[in-house]
């Protein structure tokens, strides 16, 4: 909001309404269809859908910190994934945990701290990829 302020983009009329240049269309509320180009914008834009437009146009960024090293990212946030499966007719289970390395969690030390705290018995597999493909 300082932004448009500071360049006088506010409408004297109407402060809630954007007056879009032709700086703020080529840059920042560039549609990507050729149909609309800078001579047939809007003229204004409401601060809410100015706004908006802003935010799509941005890249979310992830950064990991871990000791030692930091780990940057475009998306989201990567998840821990989780999948239970029952065995034997639903009396037992097995729990498969993957995206432990993305936080710098080593899957050895995770597994035996895992069998002493559940009382169970723990092993480190690589996926199948065919068979657990949609849990990816």
């Amino acid at each position: 909001m300082s932004w448009c302020k500071k360049n006088r983009l506010f409408s004297d009329k109407v402060q809630t309404r954007v007056i879009i240049n032709e700086v703020t269309w080529k840059t920042i509320l560039k549609v990507k269809t050729r149909t609309i180009t800078s001579r047939n914008a809007p003229q204004q834009l409401s601060w809410n859908v100015f706004f908006k437009r802003f935010m799509s146009f941005l890249s979310k960024q992830v950064a990991v910190i871990l000791p030692g090293k930091t780990k940057f990212s475009q998306g989201t946030i990567p998840k821990i994934k989780i999948y239970i499966e029952k065995r034997q007719g639903g009396r037992k289970n097995v729990t498969f945990i993957w995206r432990l390395e993305v936080y710098g969690i080593n899957e050895k030390i995770f597994a035996k701290l895992a069998k002493k705290r559940f009382s169970s018995s723990t092993s480190i597999q690589k996926l199948i990829g065919k068979q657990k493909k949609d849990l990816m």
